[in-house]
């Protein structure tokens, strides 16, 4: 069960994961994985996260393909989206010519030039629509999200992965709090304690479930945040690493 949700306000963005990564064929490479990386361009900050093919068949995950392109940083967002769809549709091909099933999609949140945006790139699903499809398209799709003219407040979320049914109410309510103005703290924490509490439904269902582990990230528009990254144990709970990560020095930081 793959799990992301993600927050973008007027002034902060927010991802919290699960750390799950799958293979191409079926079956869990790891539960310690990375699925979130901040990320610098020209014009624009924020996190990119994805659900979906955990390793290509080259063994690299899909945040060793953006780490590893020397380019996008220096693009403007736009053409930084369209290089990472063409960099992902490559090896994606790859993978369908060799029968697998190559559903994915990334989500990046954040802010260009200031403005609130969320970003969707995938082969199975788009933002605005409920459901995704069964196979994937031959190709990856790029959809925006972007404020609504003249809205008095922005609050753009994005769910992708096996949220269940009855949890779709909570993410409506975070919605309504940062739209009253919540601080990013208390944003964050429900957004983690919803993906912990979905994981804990999953366990009491199978007892073959592994407990939940993730990774959260806080990008802010004026540059200030903190990443956070946590695993949870059974009946032991808590952080066992936090950082500052607003540090100008690195153009990509891997949460976790």
């Amino acid at each position: 069960m793959t799990l992301n949700l993600s927050l973008v306000t007027e002034e902060v963005a927010i991802c919290v994961t699960d750390r799950r990564l799958s293979a191409p064929a079926g079956g869990i490479v790891s539960e310690r994985g990375n699925k979130l990386t901040a990320f610098t361009c020209q014009n624009a900050r924020g996190f990119i996260t994805y659900t979906g093919i955990g390793r290509d068949d080259t063994g690299r995950s899909p945040d060793d393909w953006i780490v590893e392109n020397p380019l996008l940083p220096t693009l403007p967002f736009d053409q930084f989206v369209e290089a990472m769809k063409k960099m992902a549709d490559q090896r994606l091909g790859r993978l369908a010519a060799q029968g697998h099933d190559v559903r994915h999609s990334f989500v990046l949140g954040g802010f260009v030039a200031g403005t609130p945006v969320a970003v969707m790139i995938s082969n199975f699903e788009t933002l605005g629509e409920d459901g995704h499809r069964a196979a994937a398209y031959p190709q990856l799709s790029v959809s925006y999200c972007l404020p609504t003219p003249g809205a008095p407040t922005s609050t753009l979320i994005v769910a992708t992965g096996d949220i269940p049914f009855d949890r779709k109410g909570r993410i409506e309510q975070i919605g309504r709090l940062a739209k009253k103005g919540a601080k990013p703290g208390e944003l964050r924490a429900k957004t983690t304690r919803l993906l912990r509490e979905s994981r804990t439904q999953r366990i009491a269902e199978t007892a073959s479930e592994p407990a939940f582990r993730g990774s959260s990230s806080c990008v802010g528009r004026t540059g200030n945040g903190y990443r956070r990254c946590w695993r949870r144990q059974p009946f032991r709970g808590g952080p066992y690493h936090r950082t500052r990560y607003d540090d100008p020095r690195f153009l990509y930081r891997r949460v976790g």
